[in-house]
């Protein structure tokens, strides 16, 4: 088993610091820098999978730094899992999503930070026409009109028949990221639409994460240590998030 990280431009933690712990260790040379809500997130997932890939492993676990495992046997979770891919995921519009989550591709997003959300209405509200030729959904429809949006968690099992694909077709259909540039959370569309609008691989839809929102927020909330203890012994899920000691 090997660790492959990326680290946000703006984290303070260097790379030789977590390159010492371990010779299991493998920190990108690229940082991103990560800003919630934006395609930058999903650069930084595709280059860890881009680098990962290289080394070809039977399967590639997402993770972030507020994860904690909570299955006591990894390798015989990954053995039942036969090959297949595992992750959650739905069809868009998704009810539980506000709106059916459809906000996020039928406009084009420039600010997605909280602050500058009304800058970016303002825009919209005045250039309607030009920003709807740019939304993703627009450019989805012109792009690869034979396809579906999908939506799901971030947090993945993927096969490496699944990162080959995966990896594959971004090289050669370079237009998709285009497509979700300017959508909004496109880290829980981008990868999810290009693997579920194939037919050969198999994905589980099952979550690898135990994940817990409060209503109407739009962060997870922390778990306390008795909550990671219950889910241990439940043995449902590989990891659990958010969790900070």
């Amino acid at each position: 088993m090997h660790v492959y990280v990326h680290l946000d431009a703006k984290s303070e933690i260097s790379a030789t610091e977590l390159n010492s712990l371990d010779s299991s260790v493998f920190v990108l040379s690229y940082r991103h820098k990560i800003q919630w809500g934006e395609i930058s997130i999903v650069h930084a997932t595709h280059d860890l999978y881009k680098k990962a890939f290289e080394s070809s492993y039977d399967y590639y676990v997402l993770l972030s730094g507020e994860d904690v495992l909570i299955h006591n046997n990894v390798k015989q979770y990954l053995l039942e899992l036969n090959g297949n891919s595992m992750f959650g995921y739905w069809s868009m519009p998704y009810e539980k999503w506000w709106g059916g989550g459809m906000f996020r591709i039928e406009r084009p997003h420039y600010f997605n930070k909280k602050t500058q959300r009304a800058l970016s209405e303002r825009l919209y509200k005045y250039f309607n026409f030009f920003l709807n030729r740019q939304s993703p959904n627009t450019l989805f429809k012109k792009y690869f009109p034979t396809f579906d949006f999908f939506g799901g968690q971030q947090w993945m099992v993927l096969s490496n028949e699944a990162v080959r694909y995966y990896l594959n077709f971004v090289e050669s259909n370079f237009k998709i990221w285009d497509v979700f540039k300017r959508a909004f959370a496109p880290d829980e569309m981008f990868i999810q639409t290009v693997l579920l609008n194939q037919k050969d691989i198999k994905i589980i839809n099952r979550p690898s994460h135990y994940v817990r929102f409060s209503e109407n927020a739009s962060s997870p909330d922390y778990l306390a240590e008795s909550e990671i203890g219950q889910l241990r012994l439940i043995g449902k899920y590989l990891f659990a998030r958010k969790y900070a000691r």
